[in-house]
């Protein structure tokens, strides 16, 4: 009697391997692994001529830009005085007439 309880556990538990294995998922297995580089950017920028040369391309171009706007500022300080004096002139202007 225990040998016919072992047999259908056996069976059972064989039967549904075998039916659980063909439902399973398969992945491709691929012959050729890909090779991944993983760079520093921070030392790729600081340690070699050519990112010294593309940090110092950027500094002087933010360096000239620097200056150009504050050229373009004080050029419009200028103006807005003079605009502020001209409009002071022109309300004398018009209380006179």
């Amino acid at each position: 009697m225990n040998f016919n309880i072992i047999k259908y556990v056996f069976f059972s538990v064989l039967v549904i391997c075998v039916a659980n294995s063909s439902y399973g998922q398969t992945y491709p297995i691929y012959q050729k692994l890909s090779a991944i580089a993983i760079l520093d950017q921070e030392s790729l920028f600081s340690n070699t001529k050519w990112g010294e040369n593309i940090l110092k391309n950027v500094e002087d171009k933010v360096t000239k830009l620097a200056a150009e706007n504050r050229t373009i500022e004080s050029e419009l300080e200028i103006e807005e005085l003079n605009l502020t004096k001209v409009r002071k002139l022109l309300k004398k202007l018009n209380l006179i007439f």
